[in-house]
């Protein structure tokens, strides 16, 4: 399991996200064979840099899509992925001062569960 804390986006007027990401490797993988954690948050991260978020406006969908690629892309038979939205107190449409979560899980592997922040 792996966290990337505070990554800037522009979706929905632009907004912080927290992502969390735990995954099972192949059955019988060579230790040759498993990846480095840094290529799958490095592809993750990518994701949401060019992700055109006009055709993509729901965290809900784009964490989906990032789930089944980083799945696809890497040796796993399971993946779980939780994208946490931070509030933010804007005027006008993207006034969302709670936090909240999309949780995506592919394959075999339990659902990942994040607690909220505490204080929020």
């Amino acid at each position: 399991m792996f966290e990337v804390i505070g990554v800037r986006t522009p979706n929905q007027g632009g907004h912080t996200v927290n992502l969390y990401f735990h995954y099972r490797y192949n059955d019988g993988i060579a230790d040759d064979q498993i990846p480095d954690y840094t290529k799958l948050r490095r592809q993750a991260l990518d994701y949401l840099d060019t992700a055109d978020v006009s055709r993509n406006p729901y965290w809900e969908v784009l964490n989906h899509h990032l789930c089944i690629q980083l799945k696809n892309n890497f040796p796993l038979q399971g993946i779980s992925c939780v994208m946490q939205v931070v509030g933010v107190e804007n005027s006008g449409p993207h006034d969302e001062p709670g936090y909240r979560s999309s949780i995506e899980t592919i394959g075999d592997i339990e659902p990942l569960v994040i607690a909220g922040p505490a204080g929020r």
